[in-house]
């Protein structure tokens, strides 16, 4: 039986509906040991089935990621919701698998794997695991931001003095989009906190996918976005009269994400993509972020992250050169989605548009499409604009 189950994961040929796999996943999360699991206590006996199943130990992992990923693409109306629900009990055996050496080097294999491969003729499959992850960390954090700005702007309305003054249909009104958004912001706070719990686990030691130049400046937007809502003047908008009502707990979260900037900060790429995030970021996020960990007294990080801020303002500085020394590049060098300075230009091949290739990977992540005509398109059909390029670094070597 539990052979069958992880096969059915791993082979969408056995089992080609989405939904089934995903139950059979569910089913795994049973066997976790007790007091573990986002749902139901568990009711099956497998303590020791994760350390003792060859089976599982070879191929759990991947079976895992697949469905994940799968679960993704079901062509219903209701996936999005659904696959959030799908979801969490896969990231209580990732974390029960994280601290089994066995399971662990499987993870740290498939992104060895990912990071040898990301630009090939297949996208990896951790690096689509990592894609999804990113796509819902990104929707959940906002839209729980979002849902707690418009919970706190009613509860305003309810304790000020124009409350009185309104007619009943008015302040029936304000009670419905309190009533919604409450519910929003409770589901998406609950879903965020354990999906970005797993995002930091799996970056303690596994850094290299999440710095690939097609998934690291969608990581830092999305950190600087959320960290800014947390420890800057937008703080403010999420100051609800009850925090736990709605599953926030934002010095928790504060934590939890500046640990993903740690774990990730040795990683001079990380450190580049922070601040070519022109929405969200400035140093004084970093500066902001470390006063509210050393009012939670957590001293190692408030050290550590510090010294990250020094290495973010080096690549600032370098940045900000090379950046004044490029400018004004002719726009047939420009990306057309992006509008930056290529650097790897690729043709691609029913539109005839030359894109940079990390730009068009990343959008392959999501959408295996051509953006300016919808036809299908894979990274291996992505052909090398060599002229181009020649021209950019020429263009490039005249301007030093």
């Amino acid at each position: 039986m539990t052979m069958l189950n992880i096969a059915s994961c791993r082979n969408s040929k056995l089992i080609s509906n989405p939904h089934v796999r995903a139950k059979l996943a569910l089913l795994l999360s049973l066997m976790l040991p007790s007091g573990q699991g986002s749902e139901a206590q568990p009711t099956l006996s497998g303590e020791d089935f994760f350390y003792s199943h060859d089976v599982a130990k070879e191929h759990l992992i991947e079976a895992l990621l697949k469905v994940f990923i799968d679960i993704e693409f079901t062509g219903q109306s209701f996936q999005f919701e659904n696959k959030f629900r799908y979801r969490i009990p896969m990231y209580d055996i990732l974390e029960h698998l994280w601290k089994i050496p066995t399971y662990r080097a499987s993870i740290e294999l498939l992104s060895e794997q990912a990071v040898q491969s990301y630009d090939g003729s297949e996208i990896p499959l951790f690096l689509r695991f990592i894609n999804l992850m990113l796509n819902d960390a990104t929707v959940q954090l906002d839209e729980g931001l979002q849902n707690l700005a418009k919970v706190k702007e009613v509860e305003d309305m309810q304790s000020s003095q124009q409350w009185p003054t309104l007619t009943n249909e008015e302040r029936r009104a304000y009670l419905e989009k309190l009533n919604e958004a409450s519910m929003m912001a409770k589901n998406r706070n609950f879903l965020a906190m354990r999906t970005v719990r797993a995002l930091a686990m799996i970056t303690m030691d596994t850094r290299r996918p999440f710095v690939v130049p097609t998934l690291v400046d969608r990581l830092a937007a999305m950190l600087n976005y959320v960290l800014q809502h947390l420890v800057g003047a937008k703080r403010n908008e999420l100051k609800v009269k009850d925090l736990q009502k709605y599953n926030f707990n934002p010095k928790e979260l504060t934590k939890i994400l500046v640990a993903v900037y740690l774990n990730l900060g040795h990683e001079r790429a990380f450190c580049e993509a922070l601040p070519r995030d022109q929405r969200s970021f400035s140093m004084d996020l970093l500066h902001q972020a470390e006063q509210v960990l050393r009012a939670l007294r957590e001293e190692d990080m408030v050290a550590e992250l510090r010294h990250l801020a020094q290495r973010v303002q080096k690549c600032c500085d370098e940045m900000r050169v090379e950046e004044e020394r490029y400018e004004e590049a002719p726009e047939e060098f420009l990306d057309p989605l992006m509008s930056t300075l290529m650097s790897d230009p690729v043709v691609l091949p029913t539109s005839g548009v030359s894109m940079d290739r990390v730009n068009i990977v990343r959008h392959l992540l999501s959408d295996m499409s051509d953006p300016f005509n919808r036809q299908p398109l894979t990274p291996d059909m992505l052909v090398p604009n060599t002229d181009l390029r020649r021209k950019i670094e020429e263009w490039k070597a005249n301007r030093k």
